[in-house]
């Protein structure tokens, strides 16, 4: 008879105890693997918003290029927000050109307008035509195309939150753009051999 009340005492032991050291040490374990497993994909995420910015720039470049050298009537130009992540496809205003007024508007175009960079995506800084251009030293850069489509020289630098760098550059007689998963200077591209 002894048995039985020592029985009942472990039933209410049981209940009334917390976690275990194995409980918790097996809770710890399966936050951490989680955690490991899910950092990748979201500095991926970030690494794939880079990737998308620096996609929807060179497009941006790539489209005015092409209007310039087609619309040989007006002048066009990009304008950067360097500070913050936007940019705006341009023309010149002939009506007050004519006026004697040099001004640009914003092309209304289906592409020409609401463009920016994706969230954690900024730009670092420019080099247009041998010139570095950051935020530091104005708020808007102007990359302006001639009406035969030529563009200065230009390397665009984006930069994500987890240091990731990309390189948009275009070419200034082709148009085409290229795009590198790194920082790339004008003498990477154009070494004398």
């Amino acid at each position: 008879m002894l048995i039985l009340p020592i029985l009942r005492l472990r039933k209410n032991q049981d209940k009334s105890r917390g976690f275990t050291l194995i409980e918790l040490a097996a809770v710890i374990f399966v936050l951490s693997l989680i955690a490991t497993i899910s950092l990748p994909v979201i500095r991926s995420v970030t690494g794939l918003n880079l990737k998308t910015g620096a996609l929807r720039l060179s497009s941006s470049l790539r489209y005015v290029f092409n209007l310039a050298a087609m619309d040989r009537s007006n002048l066009y130009r990009i304008s950067i927000k360097i500070g913050k992540g936007k940019w705006a496809i341009e023309r010149m205003d002939n009506a007050k050109l004519s006026q004697g007024v040099v001004e640009y508007v914003e092309d209304k175009s289906s592409y020409g307008s609401g463009l920016s960079l994706p969230k954690g995506v900024e730009f670092r800084d420019l080099l247009l035509d041998g010139e570095r251009i950051s935020p530091e030293i104005t708020e808007t850069a102007y990359i302006n195309f001639m009406p035969s489509g030529y563009v200065p020289l230009l390397f665009v630098y984006l930069k994500d939150t987890n240091g990731g760098i990309y390189t948009v550059t275009i070419n200034s007689l082709t148009g085409i753009t290229k795009i590198f998963d790194k920082e790339v200077v004008p003498d990477d591209l154009y070494k004398k051999s």
